[in-house]
């Protein structure tokens, strides 16, 4: 994940990375914060509730204030452990996304399983 998250700083790598973090916002403001300013936080009740990636780009732009990824980028889904970012994946791939990366570990392994609430 450092090396995606790297390539996705960077502009580097062969792979353009979109890396989605799809915890509810404020999960992720009172406990870790992303991972780094280039995670775009796509909550997955949002997902699911909105059909998120069938939305035409510019709906899709205007709700998540970030560009809608075409179908030859690279998705990286994260999470607080996995799970969500598993469905999110799920979802993309119904809707024609062919390349998809599950970041597994999510927040728990980035941030060591130190979460702080305050």
């Amino acid at each position: 994940m450092e090396q995606i998250i790297a390539d996705a700083e960077n502009g580097t790598g062969d792979a353009n990375y979109i890396v989605m973090d799809v915890r509810n916002a404020d999960e992720i403001m009172m406990g870790t914060g992303v991972m780094s300013e280039i995670v775009k936080v796509f909550p997955l009740p949002e997902i699911k509730s909105m059909g998120a990636f069938n939305m035409n780009a510019e709906t899709f732009e205007a709700q998540f204030n970030f560009p809608k990824p075409n179908v030859e980028d690279t998705l990286v889904f994260t999470c607080k452990a996995g799970l969500r970012s598993q469905q999110a994946a799920q979802l993309a791939a119904v809707a024609g996304y062919t390349t998809i990366i599950n970041y597994e570990g999510g927040a728990d392994d980035w941030f060591g399983g130190e979460l702080f609430y305050t």
